[in-house]
């Protein structure tokens, strides 16, 4: 549990931790990009990954439509929150099917964009969300 010293401590170096962040938002934005027009074009190796994982093509559509909309949302900051929400939901999915159809390594890669789309969300949160955690973290008393 995070104390109020340490908190005090991000707090004053904050514009580092934040530019780091807002560089990462974008770097992590435009791969979503390069990821949804490989699924969207009718990529070979994403068809094939598809197929392999027993995944329809309306689903390889969907998913390169959600791709997009993550990648976008995370270059406007007000709705970072929501692309590092959908990053995170999506990853879940990309290591469940990453570890039940190919080798395990495979799934090391979103893992890490699963972290990184967390560090997004928590960063970017809205303020109403940063009044709950510090309600039930009880950062006030």
């Amino acid at each position: 549990m995070p104390t109020r010293q340490s908190l005090l401590y991000l707090e004053e170096n904050s514009s580092v931790l934040i530019t780091v962040m807002i560089v990462l938002r974008y770097l992590v934005g435009a791969f979503f990009l390069f990821l949804a027009y490989k699924n969207l074009s009718g990529d070979e190796v994403m068809t094939t990954d598809f197929q392999r994982w027993q995944f329809s093509m309306w689903f390889k559509t969907f998913t390169g439509v959600c791709l997009f909309a993550a990648g976008i949302l995370l270059f406007i900051t007000p709705v970072s929150f929501y692309g590092g929400i959908m990053i995170c939901f999506m990853m879940v999915g990309a290591t469940y099917s990453h570890l039940k159809y190919d080798p395990l390594a495979t799934a090391i890669s979103p893992i890490v964009f699963l972290c990184l789309g967390a560090a997004i969300a928590f960063v970017f949160r809205p303020v109403i969300v940063k009044q709950i955690i510090n309600t039930v973290i009880h950062l006030d008393t």
